[in-house]
């Protein structure tokens, strides 16, 4: 009974990070799609500028408020253009 109830409490304290929720990982993937203007070849997932917390949290708002990962992609392109993408459209 005691084996049972631990591996029970591991399942539940050791949560794979595929139950990420949706939000969380559309909000991750388009901050490593999205570069910092001010840092030369980083995402504004990696980059420390304050320039890319601020876009991390435009990108998080406009999630929220149901905005389609390709509007928020044109949001930055029509601010910094489009080498403000990882892969700039053709």
């Amino acid at each position: 009974m005691i084996v049972v109830l631990i591996i029970t409490a591991l399942g539940l304290v050791c949560t794979p990070a595929t139950q990420v929720p949706t939000q969380e990982r559309r909000v991750q993937a388009l901050n490593r799609v999205i570069m910092c203007p001010v840092c030369p070849g980083e995402s504004i997932d990696q980059s420390q500028n304050e320039l890319a917390a601020q876009m991390r949290e435009i990108v998080n708002d406009k999630l929220e408020e149901g905005w389609s990962e390709d509007q928020i992609k044109s949001f930055f392109v029509e601010r910094y253009g489009p080498s403000v993408l990882l892969m700039p459209p053709r």
